[in-house]
């Protein structure tokens, strides 16, 4: 455990890149009942690789809500989101995290909360793991980096 509850100590998991199936002006949208904006999303997919970890997010897999709240001091939007892994040696594991992008990440940056779900096997050390990420805009992708809170 750390030394005290204002230290996080994390340990890098992996890189994922995922690469959008849709532009955004295709995504579809509706209105959310605290006046923010919900939209699907899809994915072409990506790799992903990591120090105990290879292989690809499944294209098309990512999808959720996500909300933008509209008016002066918002300009954030919440992530739902959920995508499926694949492991270079055939291992599925669903990965769901959650979190916003704020006005207060100056680089337009998001930070989430990420929870596996891995099948029995060499992955299943990740069920027990609570996840953090940092993603940001690559181009026409997103990169996260996924880390684990280590005590």
């Amino acid at each position: 455990m750390s030394k005290t509850l204002t230290e996080l100590p994390v340990q890098f998991l992996f890189r994922l890149i995922g690469e959008a199936a849709v532009a955004g002006d295709q995504r579809a949208k509706v209105s959310g009942p605290m006046g923010g904006r919900y939209m699907s999303t899809s994915t072409k997919g990506g790799p992903l690789e990591g120090p105990r970890i290879k292989g690809q997010m499944l294209q098309g897999f990512a999808w959720g809500p996500h909300r933008m709240a509209e008016g002066a001091g918002y300009g954030h939007m919440h992530y739902d989101v959920k995508v499926l892994l694949l492991t270079e040696d055939g291992y599925r594991i669903l990965m769901r995290y959650r979190g916003t992008n704020s006005p207060a990440y100056a680089d337009g940056s998001w930070r989430t909360g990420v929870v596996f779900e891995a099948e029995k096997g060499p992955y299943e050390w990740l069920n027990a793991l609570q996840g953090i990420g940092i993603g940001r805009k690559l181009g026409d992708a997103v990169e996260y980096m996924i880390y684990a809170v280590t005590a």
